[in-house]
């Protein structure tokens, strides 16, 4: 397996002026290098932008100017980003995506789809950062030198020291470190997803007007498909229930009523603790369908 690295530079945040990239072995030995400059077709606007912070290049204007532009260099790009047997790597890399495709689009070019990791989140997810993090703070955190920062091929190759600091430090070899910071940012996105749901409940308050209804006094809990594919519509019926008088749980066994959602061949895990629970005779757990909780709720999907 081969390893891309890549990173562009933009004239005025949207039309790109640089193309740098780093391929390795599994072993981190450099296989090809090069920092390629383009004629933007456009203005450079590298301060003053709005809502933006300023630009900085490694070169000056009239170098990206004396260069070919885009199209010149597509078949390239485009051979470097399909590459078999190779996975691509960068740092905020849905930017860069976002300016191959306009790119692609200003020059009739078709686009150039593949796959990558975003080692921006990979990192975060590792160090459990609050904030994402820059090129410049991960250099400057694992102190790694002889990055000339904002020269594309060096931004990339700075995710290569990165990374391969990160395999000494583990004992890991790549592939095994790669694995394990996707299965770090798992964790860490479910970590902040349970730290977000915890400050979100703790503000609610159980509200004493509808009596009548069935959720009154009782406490809740929500299909895990449910939260897990439709956060943002299980926070709102979360914060209804509380409307309604009741509390919410994530753990089924404490559970007066539980609300059902099934996404996929995949059971849910908390309606089998649900039957489970029922089965045994432990407790009584009344079961609704997300229909008709809804529809208790005064809710429309």
């Amino acid at each position: 397996m081969k390893y891309l690295f890549f990173d562009i530079e933009c004239c005025d945040g949207h039309h790109i002026c640089e193309f740098g990239y780093v391929l390795i072995d599994e072993q981190f030995n450099i296989l090809e290098r090069d920092c390629l400059t383009i004629d933007p077709g456009h203005k450079f606007k590298l301060t003053g932008r709005e809502h933006e912070s300023d630009i900085q290049l490694a070169f000056p204007e009239e170098v990206y100017y004396s260069s070919p532009k885009f199209d010149f260099y597509y078949d390239r790009i485009k051979a470097l980003l399909t590459m078999k047997e190779c996975q691509i790597i960068g740092f905020s890399l849905s930017n860069d995506t976002g300016f191959l495709a306009t790119a692609c689009e200003l020059f009739g070019k078709e686009p150039i789809p593949f796959t990558y990791y975003d080692f921006q989140k990979l990192y975060q997810g590792y160090t459990k950062a609050k904030n994402r993090t820059s090129v410049e703070g991960v250099v400057k955190e694992l102190e790694i030198i002889g990055i000339q920062l904002h020269k594309s091929d060096d931004d990339a190759y700075a995710v290569i020291r990165a990374l391969q600091i990160i395999v000494e430090r583990e004992k890991l070899t790549l592939p095994e470190t790669l694995e394990m910071l996707k299965q770090k940012n798992k964790s860490y996105k479910a970590e902040r997803a349970r730290e977000f749901l915890k400050n979100f409940i703790h503000r609610l308050k159980v509200s004493e007007e509808k009596k009548e209804a069935i959720f009154f006094g009782k406490i809740v809990c929500i299909s895990s498909h449910f939260q897990a594919k439709r956060f943002n519509e299980f926070l709102a019926v979360i914060k209804r229930v509380y409307e309604y008088g009741a509390t919410y749980t994530g753990k089924v066994s404490m559970c007066d009523i539980f609300i059902e959602y099934q996404d996929g061949e995949e059971e849910d895990v908390r309606m089998a603790i649900v039957k489970k629970v029922v089965e045994n005779g432990e407790k009584e757990i009344t079961i609704l369908s997300l229909a008709e909780a809804l529809k208790l709720l005064g809710l429309a999907e």
